[in-house]
């Protein structure tokens, strides 16, 4: 349940976790675009390359217009979205950096900054002293 990204943003390669929905999804895709051999997504120009980032951005601002939204995702957005609900679910920073193919830790610690989970849902140790949380 992983999927191969190679020539990233830092030009390295790099696995992350593909969820069972999403897998579901894109094979669903994949049978009807005819079980592609090469890109799943390929670019509309040379069908040899994968598809730019700037192309999904353009789908992603067609359909908030459609929604009638403001528009304010981009692919970026989403790659956030995933790093601060891994680190609100418990993912630790080692964990997320992986995933997320980031050379620093530091690249990394801005989840930390945007989850909701920050300080005020911290419990002290001494409230759980014993395994038992005393309020």
């Amino acid at each position: 349940m992983r999927i191969h990204i190679c020539h990233s943003k830092a030009r390295s390669d790099r696995y992350a976790i593909l969820s069972q929905k999403a897998l579901d999804i894109l094979t669903q895709y994949w049978f009807r675009a005819g079980k592609p051999r090469g890109f799943l997504f390929p670019n509309r120009n040379d069908p040899q390359r994968p598809m730019a980032a700037y192309t999904v951005n353009q789908f992603i601002f067609a359909k908030e217009t459609e929604l009638g939204m403001e528009h304010r995702f981009t692919c970026h957005t989403f790659r956030h979205a995933f790093g601060t609900h891994l680190y609100e679910n418990g993912t630790d920073l080692l964990t997320i950096k992986a995933l997320l193919g980031h050379k620093s830790l530091n690249s990394t610690t801005i989840y930390v900054h945007l989850a909701s989970n920050g300080t005020a849902n911290a419990v002290s140790p001494f409230d759980r002293m014993g395994g038992v949380l005393h309020e």
